[in-house]
C-alpha cells in the first residue's frame, strides 16, 4: 500500500495535541489538590497576578449572581470587580501572597437588586510542594442562616 503524503504530520499534530491535553489535565489535578480540603462550599483559585485558575461550580454560580458577570479561565480576577470589592480583594489577597489566612463575613448586593446574600470568604495561600506560593483560593460559604439567627436573638435580648 502507497503511504499517505499526510499521515507524518496528521500523527504529529495529534501527540502534540495529546502533549496539551496532558498538561491541562495535570495543572487541574494540582489545583484540585489545592482546594481538596477546603471547607468552603464554593472556590475560586488565583495566581499570583490575579489570573483565574480554577473555579468549581458553585463559585461560579455565586459570582454570578453577585457581579453578573461569567468567570473565565485564565482572566485577571481584579477586571470583574467594582472599586468597593477591589479595595477589600487586594487588601485580603496581599495579605494571604505574604502567608496569612484571612477570613471574614460581608454582605453582597445580588446583580439583580432584589437582595443582599451574607458569605464568609475565606483567602487562603497555597503552597508547591516545594513551599513556593503558588496561589490564593478564595473560599465562600452562604452564610444567611447563621445571620438570621443573629439578627432574631440579638432582637429577643433587645426586648427583655
Amino acid at each position: 500500500f502507497p503511504r499517505s503524503r499526510y499521515g507524518g504530520v496528521m500523527n504529529k499534530q495529534m501527540d502534540n495535541n495529546r502533549e496539551q491535553l496532558m498538561s491541562i489535565v495535570k495543572t487541574q489535578t494540582k489545583n484540585l489538590h489545592f482546594l481538596e480540603h477546603s471547607s468552603s462550599e464554593a472556590n475560586i483559585l488565583l495566581d499570583m497576578n490575579h489570573r483565574v485558575l480554577y473555579f468549581d461550580k458553585l463559585g461560579e454560580v455565586y459570582f454570578k449572581k453577585i457581579y453578573n458577570r461569567q468567570l473565565e479561565l485564565g482572566e485577571d480576577y481584579t477586571s470583574y470587580l467594582d472599586e468597593v470589592s477591589l479595595q477589600d480583594f487586594l487588601s485580603s489577597f496581599n495579605k494571604a501572597v505574604n502567608g496569612v489566612s484571612v477570613s471574614f463575613e460581608d454582605n453582597f448586593l445580588l446583580s439583580d437588586g432584589r437582595g443582599y446574600i451574607w458569605m464568609e470568604l475565606n483567602f487562603t495561600p497555597h503552597y508547591t510542594e516545594k513551599n513556593q506560593l503558588a496561589g490564593v483560593s478564595i473560599g465562600a460559604t452562604v452564610i444567611d442562616e447563621k445571620k438570621l439567627w443573629q439578627w432574631r436573638h440579638q432582637c429577643r435580648l433587645m426586648l427583655r
